[in-house]
């Protein structure tokens, strides 16, 4: 081993032991944790849960003008940020879907669009109510 290597060695390991002794601040924080704390004391308002979303149930169907035999369109089911909940196909033989799907509290609609065979786009924002959500392209 040469000088170089076992310097560089010793570097490391004393920089690391320095960093294990360094007390981390996080934003805002004071960098130390209160011992023995309890949450004798809290107050949780009524109502209140952990949960952040819930189920929605949503029926989506195109009028069979829209989708003619042999002519499926296909359809996409998104949240208002983009983040895509389903994509899947409707034809004349099947020209409803319906589905359960995890919607964050916060989201108060939803958006689904139809691309038929000759590539228009329906578009329509979804108002979620009682956790359900229905739309019939025409």
């Amino acid at each position: 081993m040469t000088t170089n290597t076992r310097t560089l060695g010793l570097v490391l390991a004393l920089a690391s032991a320095i960093a294990c002794e360094i007390p981390q601040k996080s934003k805002g924080g004071t960098g130390s944790t209160a011992q023995g704390g309890t949450l004798a004391g809290a107050k949780i308002p009524p109502g209140f849960t952990w949960q952040n979303s819930r189920s929605v149930a949503v029926n989506l169907a195109g009028k069979a003008a829209l989708i003619p035999q042999g002519e499926p369109a296909m359809l996409e089911l998104t949240r208002p940020d983009g983040v895509v909940l389903y994509q899947g196909r409707l034809t004349a033989h099947h020209p409803a879907v319906d589905l359960n799907v995890a919607v964050p509290n916060k989201d108060q609609k939803l958006i689904a669009t139809l691309v038929l065979k000759d590539g228009r786009k329906l578009r329509q924002e979804l108002p979620v109510a009682q956790n359900a959500a229905k739309h019939t392209f025409e």
